[in-house]
């Protein structure tokens, strides 16, 4: 046994650190104010947003996945994210996995998957359009999706008046 230590009732293999629960006991001892602090920014926090995004409690913390809800979340874990929280207490704190919150802030998935939305939009353009619609969108400040969009709605306007005034003319 002079290979091993014993703490507590337990074998600790050499080289190997405190136990869980004596880490625990030590964390509450001398961390205990800082984490009461952290704990107390980590609220208010949450307050702010909860009342900003005009939310109950009790959903933000749920597990529903409603867009409303996740936007709320990433605000929360981007704002304790400036306040200095690492991703696993941020976990912690809104109650998720730390790869959820990892999730959060990743704006570079967005980008990608915006990117093969549109390459599967622009694959039913006509070629020599591709290129002027991606300038129009860009200078325009909107996604290709929603400058389609916007297009079709526009047209179905016209076809919409334009079927209008032909009834209208077979009446008379």
């Amino acid at each position: 046994m002079s290979a091993s230590v014993i703490r507590s009732g337990r074998y600790v293999a050499p080289g190997m650190g405190p136990s869980v629960h004596e880490l625990r006991e030590r964390d509450m001892l001398t961390l205990a104010p800082q984490r009461v602090a952290e704990i107390g920014r980590a609220k208010l926090i949450i307050s702010a947003v909860l009342s900003l995004h005009r939310m109950h409690r009790d959903d933000f913390f749920g597990h529903r996945r409603d867009l409303h809800l996740v936007a709320a979340r990433r605000d929360a874990a981007h704002r304790l994210r400036e306040a200095g929280f690492t991703s696993g207490q941020i976990g912690r704190i809104l109650k998720r996995n730390h790869t959820t919150v990892l999730n959060y802030f990743d704006g570079l998935r967005d980008g990608k998957r915006r990117r093969l939305n549109e390459r599967a939009v622009l694959r039913h353009v006509d070629p020599e359009l591709r290129e002027p619609i991606q300038m129009i969108a860009q200078a325009e400040g909107v996604t290709l999706e929603m400058l389609i969009a916007q297009w079709v709605g526009e047209r179905a306007r016209y076809e919409i008046g334009r079927a209008e005034t032909a009834d209208k003319r077979e009446e008379k």
